[in-house]
């Protein structure tokens, strides 16, 4: 099958999907984009988004499409960007039925672990490459924060938020612990979540929690990741290592740091790089559509941040909604 290297497949065009096409359009690199939803009111938000970009240069000629069978073979690049559930099914599909071989998902990657690794099973017997987009890892500032905490001693990591969520918002944080302490498994130690489920507006059967996860690494890092409810979104981080510390807030850009350097004096740094999407999306489609490859965890090393919070919340949501799967009602 010959494939077609200035072609991406976009698969799922709502809040977070069109956000990602803002991304790919305004890549040189891309001059043919297939946007795949079943939702007419998606495809229209896809439009609108496109036409909310100022002076975008020439755009890639754009295919709406609502059905996997009006989807053409051999493309670059797929983004899934739909809900949680049956992503990795997709991923198979696109890649059997289109030829598609490089594919970036949105997390949470799927709602089952066994699912998740039986896509890691197949993604590596049928040479595919498959991404995660925990685009955190993508941020500068981030990104140097690993520099500061490498030696191998223990890193201390406290994620916490306000109306914010554990599978939604906290799976982001324990990557980006996971891309630290550079580990295999978190082991969870604690697990205090409320006992109240919260609705999605993204689905009738779709739900979130709120509490409390702990857990450690074989290198003796800890990670404590709260996460709440509150009016509005807020975000801190507080990481540490035996010579290094820092607190950001996330959502403000707001940093601070401290080490032997300034004799441990609290000190104002820049935050640099962004967090949305129409912007991470740029740098990560590129890379791989020019390398091969981008700064993002694979499918397979996404498993320990998602290990650790599907399996930390799989019982607990089995609690609060009364029901026997293996799958957990997120996305």
């Amino acid at each position: 099958m010959k494939t077609d290297q200035n072609k991406v497949l976009l698969v799922g065009c709502g809040q977070l999907g069109s956000r990602h096409l803002q991304a790919l359009i305004s890549l040189p690199t891309i001059s043919h984009i297939e946007v795949l939803d079943p939702n007419q009111d998606s495809l229209e938000l896809g439009r609108t988004r496109v036409r909310e970009l100022s002076n975008p240069g020439p755009v890639p000629d754009i295919r709406w499409i609502t059905s996997l069978q009006e989807a053409t073979e051999g493309g670059n690049l797929c983004v899934i960007a739909t809900q949680a559930k049956g992503r990795c099914d997709l991923l198979r599909s696109i890649a059997e039925r289109l030829g598609y071989t490089s594919f970036l998902l949105e997390k949470i990657a799927d709602q089952s672990m066994s699912v998740i690794d039986n896509a890691v099973s197949y993604c590596q017997t049928h040479g595919i490459s498959a991404w995660v987009n925990f685009q955190t890892r993508v941020v500068p500032t981030y990104r140097r924060v690993k520099e500061k905490l490498s030696g191998g001693d223990p890193i201390y990591f406290c994620g916490m938020g306000g109306f914010q969520y554990l599978a939604t918002n906290a799976i982001h944080t324990a990557d980006l612990f996971a891309f630290y302490d550079e580990c295999t498994s978190i082991d969870q130690t604690t697990a205090k979540i409320d006992q109240i489920i919260h609705p999605s507006k993204r689905g009738s059967d779709i739900f979130d929690l709120t509490g409390t996860l702990q857990g450690y690494t074989t290198r003796g890092s800890s990670l404590t990741l709260s996460y709440g409810q509150g009016d509005q979104a807020w975000e801190h981080f507080s990481i540490s290592s035996k010579n290094y510390r820092c607190v950001v807030d996330t959502l403000e850009g707001w940093m601070m740091e401290a080490d032997a350097t300034s004799d441990w004096h609290w000190r104002p740094v820049a935050f640099e790089g962004s967090l949305l999407v129409s912007e991470t999306t740029k740098d990560i489609a590129n890379d791989i559509m020019t390398c091969g490859s981008c700064q993002l965890p694979t499918l397979e090393e996404s498993l320990v941040s998602h290990r650790f919070i599907l399996d930390g919340l799989l019982p607990h949501f089995k609690k609060l909604t009364g029901q026997l799967s293996d799958s957990c009602p997120v996305t």
